[in-house]
């Protein structure tokens, strides 16, 4: 999530996830919601079955729009939705796994346990590493990896071009603990959110200097991933990424002997699925592509908040928008809920109440709140707002100082 979203004009598009039902439809309540909102829309919509109920072997097939042409999630020129939110999600270290609440628990396969404390106003969190977990190089991952990381990403180290700072600017030091796989971390005072900061790791081979954070991870090099799949060819002829059950893993066998994926457009990825090349669609938000993969027999079609929204982003630094006042003006006069009903159209949600006043917490998390109340649909408020700042209409424009807005 992104907090430099400066007026509260997010939209929450609630997507539809299709899914092969393997003939059984309907579990899980799933597949004939009508008039979906954000709040009464559940937070995970899984068919949860019990490890031993599942067959050994096979091929998952899921979609991505594109191929990654790098493969350090960090990096600004990797950070792709595709690579850090679904691929890295079979190949990477994933320290936390993420409650249906949006709790984060420790991933035991990569951390044991964890504490946090405040000495003297600062946050100190210590992660005790799964002494087990290693790299596919059949190295340990120790402390000095998040300290390679955390360096990395900073923002302080010339030359590396992280994806983002964020949590990473307000570490103070990563050092051992008392042994290798303890990872001591303090913070400059108390940051609440550092289970994102922290949620993965790169290898320090991966991180050493400026040149191979940027430039080295364009090679796929499967030494420098840890996961229960592990990466093994990435065809550009057929935009397929293949991975298999990595043999090196330490934690509970993979199920699946491999997952590919294979980049499409999100009109093509319900095509593909209705036609059986792909054994699951998702964010599915326009009503061609959710008549598209209904067509399928035995689909199952589920409904759950999603991660992904709608929004305006507002250049501050530009002239023009420099007035919060005029900001907060032009928010007035932007009609979200016809805008919704129009992007929506087609797809059982009722886009009405789609609007999310939050940055912070979705809808059904618990401390949402709608924060965006004095910010609703009045042009009248607009105008008058406008006009306090000093922009007079002239036409169908408005002018100040001899500029028009």
């Amino acid at each position: 999530m992104r907090k430099a979203i400066v007026a509260p004009v997010a939209l929450l598009a609630v997507s539809a996830m299709a899914l092969t039902g393997c003939g059984q439809k309907n579990q899980s309540g799933g597949s004939k919601q009508s008039g979906v909102t954000s709040e009464s829309a559940p937070m995970a919509q899984l068919n949860v079955a019990d490890r031993s109920q599942l067959k050994d072997g096979g091929t998952l097939r899921l979609a991505i729009e594109q191929l990654p042409t790098g493969w350090n999630p960090m990096n600004v020129n990797g950070n792709t939705v595709d690579l850090s939110a679904t691929i890295w999600n079979f190949v990477g270290v994933q320290n936390f796994d993420i409650a249906e609440d949006g709790t984060p628990k420790p991933n035991p396969n990569y951390i044991s346990s964890t504490d946090v404390e405040t000495k003297g106003g600062k946050q100190v969190v210590t992660l005790h590493l799964n002494p087990k977990a290693k790299w596919n190089s059949g190295r340990t991952i120790d402390y000095s990896d998040y300290q390679a990381t955390w360096k990395a990403n900073n923002g302080s180290e010339p030359g590396f071009l992280p994806a983002s700072t964020d949590g990473f600017n307000q570490i103070t030091s990563v050092e051992k603990g008392d042994k290798d796989t303890d990872v001591v971390i303090t913070f400059k005072g108390t940051y609440p959110d550092w289970t994102a900061t922290l949620s993965s790791v790169l290898p320090k081979e991966g991180a050493t200097d400026a040149a191979t954070f940027n430039e080295g991870w364009k090679k796929l090099n499967p030494d420098w991933f840890a996961g229960p799949f592990i990466p093994t060819k990435a065809d550009q002829a057929s935009k397929t990424l293949t991975v298999k059950r990595n043999d090196k893993w330490w934690g509970e066998k993979s199920k699946l002997d491999t997952v590919t994926f294979k980049a499409m457009n999100n009109a093509t990825q319900t095509k593909a699925f209705a036609n059986r090349e792909i054994d699951a669609a998702s964010g599915i938000i326009t009503k061609d592509g959710y008549q598209t993969a209904k067509k399928r027999p035995d689909a199952e079609m589920r409904q759950a908040g999603s991660l992904q929204w709608r929004h305006f982003t507002f250049n501050t630094k530009s002239t023009m928008l420099s007035d919060k006042k005029v900001r907060q003006a032009i928010v007035k006069g932007i009609n979200r809920p016809a805008i919704a009903k129009s992007d929506l159209a087609g797809i059982p949600v009722n886009p009405d109440t789609l609007m999310l006043g939050n940055h912070f917490f979705m809808p059904g998390q618990a401390g949402y709140k709608d924060n965006s109340g004095d910010y609703k649909y009045d042009p009248k408020a607009a105008e008058k707002q406008l006009e306090d700042a000093g922009w007079k209409k002239q036409g169908d424009y408005r002018v100040k100082d001899g500029k028009t807005l």
